[in-house]
């Protein structure tokens, strides 16, 4: 993985790193967020909830408040006590007898209806009851308000006939013996006749006032009267709960789980009916925990296995306790969160997108000029290698020019030698000059020969200055080129000083580069430290070559007035050989001078084998200095090739640059025997771009 990512550029490396931090951002902003905004919504749910269970408890609790104190009241009124009188003298006057169900509604009743059921109607509807009817003392049903063909309790006896151990007649009997105001409640219970839920409120109605005639006293039991009361008033009510929701939902059970109004989930109906019918089993888990726990908020499943939040409470219901349970869907109470979450999502997907087109920018304003900075180090690079190549190719000629002079003066020497020799034996001849003329004409031949010699080696030496000459173009062409160094080293210390000054700006993420940017400056340093070394050497080889030539000139010159007078006596020598024996003093005398030249000349030879060796010690130090430039050039190479590495992602040979990898060659090749390169100025082990000192900068 390492390796993928350093084969990736610069550029590639800054957005990976962008869209790493965008998205590490991006997940921890949705996680917080989705954390504070489920808290905040889960807050708001179960105070939206607990506001509803409020309102629709207090509302039920009204209801049935309401209904008590109708019972009440209508067990009190006089209306009632009228009706007990005059529908139990219509029981009694149309011949019925207590004990057995009867079809009571007689002309009699229809007569009495029409007197007073108008009004008993009017509290019925009022007060929102299903039906009011009137229990004698017997427990037959002497009255009703609903019409005979659906009333099917008008009639019924409660101890003896049809109704006989139903919840009716058990409350019935409660009543009975209850103080008046004391109510009596079936509860909500399945009808077997009907088929039907219904719910009765029984109170008993005593006489207000003494009826002799009918055998009754004040106080005395007037019967029981009965509300039937509508058990659809709590299923208005928890139908009220769609008002907080789509998925809200309100209903009620009793202590036995008996769902007392219907509920409607998932399109699902569940229907209080069937629930007391037996064919529907309560599986809401939160139902046992309001029971126990007496009131109840949270996350729990319904039913059919949803995430539903619950508030749960008791109310003090009809005949028992009822618990009240309201609801909704988790999917709604977290239908905020999924629709922030995708804004979320989406705002910073357009946010990533920005940031990415901004780290974009980013990265080429970085790029761009460390990729400049490449494309110079690496011109400078292959320059000052070509140069240091055309540098060693002049050194090896100038070194194989010195050796050539080196070569003539042995030669030089070894002619002198052999004139000193010549001389001597003339001086040895001179004094047998006498014995033989002929001996002395040869030796005159061999002399001259020996003189035409000695010109030829003068020539040879003045070819030498010659080249000597040449030496100090060359000299003069390599302190240009020195000149061209110290200016490229100026230029790389500018552009590692706008390296640093980028590197600064990047911050952070500059400091490799600014590292880089140091040692390129070292190196430009360094080299301009070798050049002015180089500078310093052309100079000291100028100077010497120019004594040297000046020293030459002047000792050819001696040698060729020396020849030339040698010439002029070997002329006149043959001229006068007959005067041989006169002039053998004279001739002594010229081969003592002539002794004494070759000293000189011998001398001035000495000197400029001297200054040769002198020449080959600068042309080997010149050599090193080369060699010294190969190897910078060498390390330049190597830094360009890191920096391409860096900002383009690409593999780079070490060793050479992107462009020279290939084609380069060692500066010295056509010498094995070249010098060492000089310490002073490092290796290109020294200057590479993997070196320690790279390293333990960063």
């Amino acid at each position: 993985m390492n390796k993928k990512l350093r084969a990736l550029s610069l550029n590639s490396r800054l957005l990976l790193f962008a869209i790493g931090l965008s998205w590490i951002f991006v997940s921890i902003s949705i996680v917080v967020g989705k954390l504070v905004v489920e808290s905040t919504v889960e807050s708001i749910a179960e105070k939206s909830l607990e506001s509803g269970a409020d309102l629709l408890t207090s509302e039920i609790e009204s209801s049935i408040e309401r209904y008590a104190q109708f019972s009440r009241k209508l067990s009190q009124d006089r209306l009632i006590e009228g009706l007990f009188l005059a529908y139990e003298s219509a029981f009694y006057g149309s011949a019925f007898f207590v004990g057995e169900d009867h079809n009571i509604y007689t002309e009699a009743y229809k007569k009495l209806d029409q007197r007073y059921l108008e009004r008993v109607e009017a509290f019925r509807v009022d007060n929102r009851v299903q039906d009011i009817f009137l229990i004698s003392r017997e427990g037959q049903v002497i009255m009703a308000t609903l019409k005979p063909e659906s009333n099917p309790n008008l009639g019924k006896n409660l101890r003896e006939g049809s109704l006989k151990g139903s919840p009716l007649a058990s409350c019935f009997e409660k009543a009975l013996t209850n103080s008046p105001g004391t109510l009596c409640n079936t509860g909500f219970f399945l009808d077997r006749a009907s088929n039907q839920i219904k719910a009765f409120q029984l109170t008993r109605s005593d006489a207000e006032f003494e009826h002799l005639s009918e055998g009754i006293s004040r106080g005395d039991v007037m019967g029981v009267v009965a509300i039937e009361l509508n058990t659809e008033f709590l299923q208005k009510v928890t139908d009220f709960s769609q008002k907080f929701g789509e998925t809200t939902q309100a209903f009620v059970i009793n202590d036995e789980q008996k769902l007392l109004t219907d509920v409607i989930e998932e399109n699902q109906k569940l229907e209080s009916l069937k629930s007391f019918q037996g064919d529907v089993s309560l599986k809401h888990s939160y139902i046992k925990n309001i029971k126990d726990d007496r009131s109840l908020y949270g996350q729990f499943e319904d039913h059919f296995g949803n995430d539903v939040f619950v508030i749960g409470r008791p109310i003090a219901g009809f005949n028992g306790p009822w618990y009240f349970a309201f609801e909704k869907a988790a999917r709604e109470v977290y239908q905020p969160i999924n629709q922030l979450l995708i804004s979320l999502i989406l705002a910073f997907g357009l946010a990533l997108l920005g940031i990415l087109y901004l780290a974009k920018i980013f990265a080429k304003q970085i790029t761009d000029p460390l990729m400049g900075a490449n494309r110079s180090v690496g011109a400078l690079a292959n320059n000052l290698g070509h140069d240091s190549e055309t540098v060693s190719q002049e050194a090896l000629k100038m070194s194989e020019g010195a050796q050539d002079v080196a070569a003539s003066v042995q030669e030089t020497v070894s002619s002198m030698s052999e004139i000193n020799s010549m001389v001597s034996s003339t001086l040895e001849k001179t004094s047998l000059s006498t014995q033989s003329a002929a001996e002395i004409e040869t030796q005159v031949d061999t002399g001259a020969r020996q003189m035409s010699e000695l010109v030829d080696a003068m020539r040879e030496i003045d070819q030498s200055n010659n080249q000597l000459e040449n030496i100090k173009r060359f000299m003069s062409d390599i302190e240009k080129q020195t000149g061209l160094i110290n200016d490229i080293v100026f230029k790389t210390q500018l552009l590692s000083v706008n390296a640093s000054i980028e590197s600064a700006k990047a911050g952070e993420h500059g400091k490799g580069f600014s590292v880089v940017a140091n040692e390129v400056s070292k190196l430009a340093d360094t080299s301009g430290v070798a050049a002015g070394a180089i500078s310093d050497l052309i100079d000291s080889i100028k100077n010497q070559v120019t004594e040297l030539l000046e020293a030459n000139k002047a000792k050819i010159a001696v040698g060729q007035q020396k020849t030339e007078s040698v010439m002029t006596l070997f002329s006149t020598i043959r001229k006068e050989v007959e005067h041989i024996k006169t002039r053998v003093e004279d001739v002594s005398m010229a081969a003592k001078e002539q002794s004494v030249g070759i000293n000189e000349i011998t001398t001035a030879v000495g000197n400029i084998e001297h200054a040769t060796q002198l020449s080959l010690e600068g042309v080997t130090n010149l050599e090193r200095l080369t060699a010294s430039l190969a190897s910078h050039s060498r390390g330049l190479t190597q830094i360009s090739g890191k920096l391409e590495s860096i900002t383009l992602g690409q593999k780079v040979s070490s060793d050479q640059g992107p462009k020279e990898r290939e084609n380069s060659t060692p500066v010295n090749s056509g010498r094995e025997d070249s010098a060492p390169r000089l310490r002073s100025l490092g290796s290109a082990g020294d200057v590479s771009a993997d070196d320690d000192s790279f390293k333990s900068a960063g």
